[in-house]
């Protein structure tokens, strides 16, 4: 959505500054009535964001016009994570790259592993953590607190109480300490020495050779460019600062 949103800005400059808030609330929408008023803020703004916007696809940033069940989740942060972790690497060669790749998962697996082997509860640290909160919620609304504040959102929660309901039957089972040892239980190896790698006769004869391209002159960027309304730009006085 931000990058969708970097281009409406680039492409559409008039009224640049305005598309923020109605383009993202049409792209969070679970309804096709809030999100048609949303994209009608648009037109408003611009007659031709909607035809651009349904070249692209709706489906492919709108939660309501999504054909994949997406859990809530609109950003790609794991995505982002996973390349700041290996941003060093991309510089080296391709087999030293993936070397890196293969250490940083056996770092990632060791670590979880053992994490999830000294937790002795039924959940993982943090969905313990949040069952816990909840259930004080709703230990407070059964009795009168002391600022006199009561905590709408978890009411439906006092049905814990006294009924005998046992709450981890309400939790998925993916967040049990169980899923989380299973998840991490295998071992990720080192690649080894190519000299004892096993291939199949089917890969001994290709022969892999790098793309036919012309490479740009000068160094490679290393990052995305930065369009013009991205940048916060602050005046300061030349003498005092």
């Amino acid at each position: 959505m931000f990058h969708l949103l970097s281009n409406l800005k680039t492409t559409y400059k008039k009224h640049a500054k305005e598309y923020s808030v109605p383009f993202f609330a049409a792209a969070t929408m679970y309804t096709e009535k809030k999100f048609e008023y949303h994209m009608k803020e648009l037109d408003k703004l611009d007659k031709r964001i909607r035809p651009y916007l349904q070249k692209i696809g709706y489906h492919k940033w709108s939660r309501f016009y999504s054909k994949n069940k997406r859990y809530s989740v609109m950003t790609s942060n794991i995505v982002e994570s996973l390349n700041a972790a290996t941003m060093a690497a991309r510089k080296v060669p391709a087999t030293t790259l993936l070397e890196c790749f293969c250490g940083l998962l056996q770092d990632w697996t060791y670590t979880n592993r053992k994490l999830a082997q000294k937790t002795m509860r039924r959940l993982t640290p943090v969905a313990e953590q949040a069952l816990t909160n909840n259930f004080v919620y709703s230990l407070r609304l059964t009795v009168k607190p002391a600022n006199e504040y009561l905590f709408e959102v978890f009411k439906e929660d006092k049905s814990w109480i006294g009924m005998n309901i046992d709450p981890y039957d309400y939790c998925s089972h993916y967040y049990t300490t169980k899923v989380w040892l299973e998840t991490y239980d295998a071992t990720v190896y080192p690649v080894g020495k190519q000299q004892h790698w096993e291939l199949l006769d089917f890969f001994k004869d290709i022969t892999v050779l790098p793309p036919f391209e012309r490479v740009k002159a000068g160094r490679p960027k290393k990052r995305r460019i930065i369009a013009a309304w991205e940048t916060k730009k602050k005046n300061k006085c030349s003498k005092c600062g």
